[in-house]
This record gives C-alpha cells, structure tokens and sequence, in this order.
C-alpha cells in the first residue's frame, strides 16, 4: 500500500485526530516502522486525502483564500504599483516616526514642518497633505486614541 505524503503536508494527529499537524520528517524508528514528525505513521490522517467537508478549520479557510486569489487577475502593471505603494506607505511610516520621536513635546505642525523638510520626504513622492494626515494617525496612536 503507498501513501501519498510528502513533507509540507497537513495531517490530522492526535488521539481523536482533531490536532492539526504539519508533516516535517518523515523516518523509520528502530523498528524500522515508518514514522511521521517521529510518531507512528498509522496513527494519522492525510487530509488531502479526506473529503473537503472533514478538513480542519484552518485548511478550509487557507483554500477558500487560495481560490479567492486565484480568481483575482492582476496583471504585472498592477502588481508593481501595488508594491510601489506598500514601500512609499512603509517609508512615509519610517519618516513619521523619526520625526515625532525626535521632536518629542513638539506640536503636530512643528513635526510635519520638520518632516516636509527632510530630504527623505521629496523621494517618497507624497504631498503634504498626505504627510499631514500621517502624522496625525501616528500621534492619534501614540495617544491611545484608537
């Protein structure tokens, strides 16, 4: 009889196997029986095997994401602005931060003036108003506001 599991999968272990478990060794123990994570291989249950309706929460959740995406079509333009935007964003985070922190008991305005005139701010290519608002979530969060 062949199993077919490879290491990366998701079994389900554990007396009444519930327990999510991901397959990283598969071996024999010293009685050359096959083990899996360094437990009996018969003691589990392949869940690629299993109907979709028994498979753990988890692995449920995770395929619905993975069709979700699938179904997206983004094409390499918009792929590249989408990451293009999350390192401007991380950036102007970066840029924030070491404004507010360093003119610590400054006001907002006093920090956004600061911040406009860093170097850094021309690069990251965001107007003032983006800046503005930046740093006032940034010192909302600082003061517990949300």
């Amino acid at each position: 009889m062949e199993i077919d599991l490879e290491i990366g999968d998701v079994i389900l272990a554990g007396k009444f196997k519930n327990k999510r478990k991901i397959v990283k060794d598969i071996g024999k123990d010293s009685l050359g029986q096959p083990t899996v994570n360094g437990m009996k291989a018969l003691n589990f249950r392949v869940e690629k095997l299993m109907p979709k309706d028994k498979w753990s929460k988890e692995s449920k959740e995770a395929l619905e994401f993975a069709e979700d995406v699938n179904e997206m079509k983004l094409t390499k333009r918009q792929l590249r602005r989408i990451i293009k935007e999350a390192l401007m964003l991380e950036s102007l985070e970066s840029l924030v931060k070491k404004h507010a922190k360093a003119h610590g008991g400054r006001s907002i305005d006093d920090n956004i003036a600061d911040a406009m005139a860093d170097p850094e701010f021309a690069q990251l290519g965001v107007s003032e108003e983006e800046l503005a608002d930046a740093m006032e979530a940034y010192h909302d969060k600082m003061m517990g506001l949300y």
